[in-house]
């Protein structure tokens, strides 16, 4: 669009148009994904915005439980929640011109830590395995799965494994 302006005296004399184009900005369509979310844990959140053809100057993030970020690259973000709920994590996205997006929310759910554990067998070398039985929780009843490392170099995946030691 151009846009004109003249200026008139109250004599009636008027000035030489000014003419300026204006330009309109697109807007960025903001997005994201983020990680599993683990109270006490680092969540990862994943720019997937759409900067519609034109230059995304920053990221504005809220986390939801108070805490702010915001950054001038598309760079991951990390966060880490101190309690378990469900969060409304906001991004908002400002072009090179000041142009401010609308703002895209997402409830992240931050769960709560399993509580790994074991009872350790006593072990003798010339047993014919060693078994370990899983006292684990998951405090929020979610279905646990096993990643042991019997530190031989040997791994299982069995909720309460037997192995053995060579030496």
């Amino acid at each position: 669009y151009n846009v004109t302006l003249q200026a008139i005296t109250e004599l009636g004399c008027i000035s030489d148009p000014v003419i300026k184009e204006v330009v309109l900005e697109n807007i960025h369509v903001p997005s994201f994904n983020n990680s599993i979310a683990c109270k006490d844990a680092t969540v990862t959140f994943n720019d997937l915005s759409n900067p519609n053809g034109s230059t995304i100057q920053k990221w504005r993030w809220d986390y939801g439980d108070g805490s702010l970020d915001s950054s001038t690259a598309s760079t991951a973000m990390s966060h880490v929640y101190t309690k378990t709920g469900t969060y409304t994590v906001k991004l908002t996205l400002v072009n090179s011109k000041g142009c401010i997006s609308n703002t895209f929310s997402k409830d992240v759910k931050v769960n709560t830590q399993p509580i790994a554990g074991f009872v350790l067998p006593e072990v003798c070398l010339n047993d014919a395995y060693a078994e370990f039985i899983d006292t684990s929780k998951a405090p929020d009843g979610s279905t646990l799965t096993y990643a042991w490392d019997f530190g031989d170099g040997s791994t299982g995946t069995d909720r309460s494994p037997r192995h053995k030691y060579t030496s």
